[in-house]
């Protein structure tokens, strides 16, 4: 699986006197139907993140390792993840000083195929000391609600909302993060779209919660998985199928992040 080299400029807004961080990144993904696609998403949008209460401290995005991407069981099936403790993009936020610490690269989940259907990426957030877990909430709102002609009348090579086709779970850790992450220990799996067992999408909602916490128990990191939702992208295929840009053999369809989260 290849991974996009590119670069790109973060932007930081923080205003500290409202406790409010936005971090602009670049945030995408492709899929490709065909086994011999080599290259990788081209284009991305803007992911935000508002830090309304002043409980964020780092927010890092940490890709699959190379080379060592699963955990595997006896049979070679696909039952864990193996993150790279380096992460791909991260900011740091000094309200003190009133300043953001950040470094700029372009994170993006890798392709999807046929063959290879899972490619996520981990977003750590760690919090100041001796937050509860109830104070903890992630909220992630779409800037609409997408209906099921959508999926087939805005569908392009050139860009579609990331939220038709991901879903999320979640992992905490009250000390350090464990960057090999077995699916059985991840918990509260969502998705934006809703698909029923005739995959057909029967609804979309676009304000999800990515985490609330419950329980007064210290919390110093939420770690929040994205992949792809298989019954979302295998109806995104099925009702544009035929069209010319799911045929296009030399490039990928392009996803962009298309919410804003809020802790």
């Amino acid at each position: 699986m290849k991974k996009s080299g590119n670069k790109n400029i973060l932007k930081i807004a923080a205003l500290t006197s409202m406790s409010i961080f936005t971090l602009f990144t670049c945030f995408s993904a492709a899929i490709a139907w065909y086994v011999g696609i080599k290259n990788n998403n081209e284009s991305a949008n803007d992911m935000k993140i508002e830090n309304c209460n002043g409980i964020l401290e780092k927010m890092s995005i940490h890709q699959l390792e190379v080379d060592n991407e699963f955990i595997r069981d006896s049979s070679r099936s696909i039952i864990g993840f193996n993150f790279n403790p380096t992460p791909v993009s991260e900011v740091t936020i000094d309200w003190s000083r009133g300043s953001a610490i950040y470094d700029a690269t372009t994170p993006s989940l890798g392709q999807y195929s046929l063959l290879q259907k899972t490619n996520p990426l981990l977003l750590v957030f760690e919090f100041v000391d001796n937050i509860q877990d109830r104070d903890i909430q992630i909220d992630a709102s779409c800037s609409q609600t997408y209906t099921a002609d959508q999926y087939e009348s805005m569908a392009s090579s050139t860009g579609n909302p990331l939220s038709w086709v991901i879903k999320y779970s979640h992992i905490t850790y009250t000390s350090s993060v464990n960057y090999s992450i077995l699916s059985s220990d991840l918990t509260g799996e969502g998705h934006f779209a809703e698909v029923d067992q005739e995959g057909n999408l029967t609804a979309f909602n676009k304000d999800k919660q990515f985490y609330s916490g419950s329980g007064t128990n210290a919390i110093k990191y939420v770690c929040i998985v994205l992949d792809y939702y298989e019954d979302a992208m295998t109806y995104f295929y099925t009702v544009n199928l035929g069209k010319a840009f799911l045929n296009d053999i030399e490039h990928d369809v392009q996803f962009y992040c298309d919410w804003t989260m809020v802790v």
